[in-house]
């Protein structure tokens, strides 16, 4: 199955869009999961898809305010909410993985933090998906977090195009290719 996220840099109808891309020969898409980026209709996606004859591979969930997870306020624990919906999202949805940023080096982390990760986690078993933790500028809050969270539901988001420019000197795909639920192949722009 080959996939696409289903921005490619124009702006059209998502109809329009869903059906330039099942004719190019994708299978499915990826998609945005917030308002985000003109996003309002996201909700709507995951029927617009199905009705183009797209496979959805997964959802990438908001990343604005991925620093906040690790935080003691009401901005980690909204944050915290709002993995636990994208979860419930995707059962609804019939999507498999969910596509998630962890903070970045600027924000070690925590017990707090890894305990919101473990309610995502308990939630994600529950109902069936996949939560695949992406690698930015976060290698020592992603190695944590993969190795202190044994589940089958949490698994690992490799991005080459951050890969090259945060990490160049790690084989991440070495240390985490095991558990790679969710691929992202693009040249930086």
């Amino acid at each position: 199955m080959i996939n696409i996220y289903d921005w490619f840099g124009y702006e059209l109808p998502i109809n329009e869009r869903y059906r330039l891309i099942k004719e190019a020969g994708f299978d499915g898409v990826l998609l945005w999961w917030s308002n985000d980026f003109g996003r309002n209709d996201y909700r709507n996606g995951p029927q617009i898809a199905m009705e183009a004859g797209l496979f959805i591979e997964n959802i990438h969930t908001p990343v604005q305010n991925e620093n906040n997870l690790w935080l003691d306020n009401l901005d980690g624990e909204a944050l915290t909410d709002c993995h636990l919906q994208c979860v419930a999202d995707c059962a609804e949805f019939e999507i498999p993985t969910m596509v998630v940023h962890l903070p970045n080096e600027d924000n070690p982390y925590n017990a707090l933090g890894l305990d919101r990760i473990k309610r995502i986690t308990e939630k994600a078993e529950q109902l069936g998906v996949n939560v695949a933790l992406e690698n930015l500028r976060n290698l020592a809050n992603l190695a944590y977090v993969l190795e202190q969270v044994d589940s089958l539901r949490i698994g690992f988001c490799y991005d080459c195009g951050h890969h090259y420019h945060y990490y160049p000197g790690y084989d991440l795909l070495s240390m985490y290719g095991s558990r790679v639920m969710a691929l992202h192949l693009h040249d930086n722009n």
